[in-house]
């Protein structure tokens, strides 16, 4: 597998080792991103998982706010937050229960903010092809329901990228 690096900042460290801060790692075959952070020594402190968005599905997502490089997953040391536009839901890294991979969804069902009326989950969806769900130990709130959410799915373009990390948890 080939990636390339754009838009970092290197430098070496006191182990002589070159590190990269603000790096966009890109898988070339897929060219699906995730962009993270790190200290001066390469630690990890932010993910970021942009949506995996299918243009033809555009006139679903855009009266939301939808903004395609920059809402997305974003992860930190003790954070997950994802926004869709104006809508977003946060929590504990510690509140995630388990995270799996879906995939293959009628289109109408996906794309957009949706409310589940089954389970009360809410997807964030931008194609119909894949996304992570995301459980939660306690719900979360989110402007389309105070009592809040059991799961959330998200259609990110790195979804066993993120359900792997979020597993890690």
């Amino acid at each position: 597998m080939s990636f390339r690096v754009a838009m970092a900042t290197s430098f070496v460290d006191d182990d002589a080792t070159l590190c990269s801060v603000g790096a966009v790692a890109c898988d070339n075959r897929t060219d699906r991103s995730v962009y993270s952070s790190a200290d001066h020594y390469g630690h990890v402190m932010t993910e970021f998982f942009p949506y995996a968005v299918d243009m033809r599905l555009a006139p679903f997502w855009l009266p939301f706010g939808l903004h395609p490089g920059r809402d997305g997953v974003t992860l930190t040391d003790q954070t997950f937050l994802a926004t869709f536009g104006f809508l977003k839901v946060e929590t504990p890294l510690g509140n995630i229960d388990e995270a799996h991979v879906t995939r293959d969804y009628r289109w109408w069902t996906a794309v957009g903010a949706r409310l589940s009326m089954a389970d009360h989950g809410l997807t964030f969806g931008t194609n119909h092809s894949a996304g992570v769900c995301v459980h939660f130990r306690d719900p979360v709130p989110s402007p389309l329901r105070r009592k809040g959410h059991p799961a959330l799915t998200v259609t990110v373009a790195d979804v066993d990228g993120l359900a792997e990390r979020l597993r890690g948890t």
